[in-house]
């Protein structure tokens, strides 16, 4: 993961900056191939499959997706504030999935 694109990206503090900070998430999980994880699991398997790799489901690694969904989160926890990230802790394990728009 590229360190100098997830450092440009401004800390989320409210609603102030929210939409600066989204797009620049955005941009930095296009440019480390992990986007559709915001989006939805079962989108990530539907591309998979689109792309006429109906075996390729099968060799992909549970493990790599599972790195791709904490990389997509870890992008989240690291550019928010500290009163965020606390709120994000008290919502459970699926936090950064909703603030992402994913439930």
């Amino acid at each position: 993961m590229d360190k100098s694109v997830i450092s440009s990206i401004p800390v989320l503090t409210g609603k102030e900056n929210y939409r600066e900070w989204a797009s620049k998430v955005k941009a930095a999980a296009f440019i480390n191939g992990i986007w559709l994880h915001y989006i939805s699991e079962d989108l990530v398997w539907n591309t998979i499959s689109a792309e006429g790799q109906e075996d390729r489901k099968e060799r992909v690694k549970e493990e790599d997706l599972q790195i791709k969904e904490m990389k997509a989160q870890g992008i989240i926890l690291l550019t928010v504030s500290s009163v965020i990230t606390i709120k994000l802790e008290s919502l459970g394990d699926d936090a950064t999935a909703k603030l992402c728009g994913r439930s």
